[in-house]
């Protein structure tokens, strides 16, 4: 099976997209791919939270590899764990061909809560976070992967990329007939709402809201949310406390299964 890579966000509209799309071979994408590696400014992502919760969420499922490389932001990030890029002196040598072939160009390390995939000598500068074990990865790279160095070793490039996907699972999309479950009916916010109402019951549709304005793992704004609801209420799939019979089935028979089974098991404090 080939493996797909894409840009997103800013980048893949940026020159620097450009590049990854020679050395990488990633495809320019507006949509999130059912599986597959995409790779983002990182800046962006600490910068715009609707996209970085929407990235974060994306990687739930195996199968699917986020990756962020520089820039980064001189600050703090709570999504989807706390992490932060901070300045690192030039650090010879890495694990892989690309990170020693890059390396006189690396210019962060990464501190906070993320599994420390690759170091240089003590500096995190590849790290890691994946919701559970059987989920997706995210990853974020010290290395400039838009540098122009990339282009004179293709073969490097598409084996980094490999390795870091093949750590993220397989997808689960092929063991199911997405056009008899009606996945293609929904649209991703639509499936953050089914599977936000997991985490319930809720008392009302207040209640379902206010829990949503502080999930930790779902984020819409209040008008879109409340627009949405509706129409999932006019489909029959919720009414105001929580999934309805039909709604419970979608969710069940979904790509989503055993993720909304997690959700359901957590301890939901409002």
């Amino acid at each position: 099976m080939t493996q797909q890579f894409y840009t997103c966000g800013e980048l893949a509209a940026h020159a620097r997209g450009r590049t990854l799309a020679m050395a990488f071979g990633a495809e320019a994408t507006t949509d999130l791919p059912d599986s597959g590696a995409v790779i983002a400014f990182g800046k962006e992502f600490q910068g715009h939270d609707e996209f970085a919760s929407r990235l974060s969420v994306w990687t739930h499922l195996p199968g699917r590899l986020l990756v962020l490389c520089p820039p980064f932001a001189r600050q703090a990030c709570e999504t989807p764990v706390r992490w932060e890029a901070k300045r690192l002196d030039t650090v010879a040598g890495g694990d892989t061909e690309l990170s020693r072939l890059l390396a006189s160009e690396r210019q962060h390390r990464f501190e906070g809560s993320l599994l420390p995939i690759e170091r240089v000598g003590s500096a995190i500068t590849l790290g890691g976070w994946r919701k559970h074990p059987a989920a997706g990865l995210l990853a974020l790279t010290s290395l400039p992967l838009w540098s122009l160095t990339t282009l004179e070793h293709e073969s490097a490039c598409r084996e980094w990329l490999s390795q870091l996907l093949a750590n993220a699972g397989t997808p689960e999309i092929a063991e199911h007939n997405l056009e008899d479950c009606g996945e293609m009916e929904l649209e991703p916010h639509d499936w953050a709402l089914l599977l936000h109402h997991c985490t319930g019951p809720f008392e009302d549709r207040e209640d379902c809201l206010k829990a949503l304005d502080h999930s930790l793992y779902f984020h819409l704004e209040s008008a879109e949310a409340g627009e949405r609801l509706e129409r999932l209420k006019r489909r029959g799939l919720i009414n105001d406390c929580g999934l309805t019979e039909s709604g419970d089935a979608k969710v069940s028979s979904s790509v989503y299964a055993n993720y909304a089974s997690e959700l359901r098991s957590l301890n939901h404090v409002r």
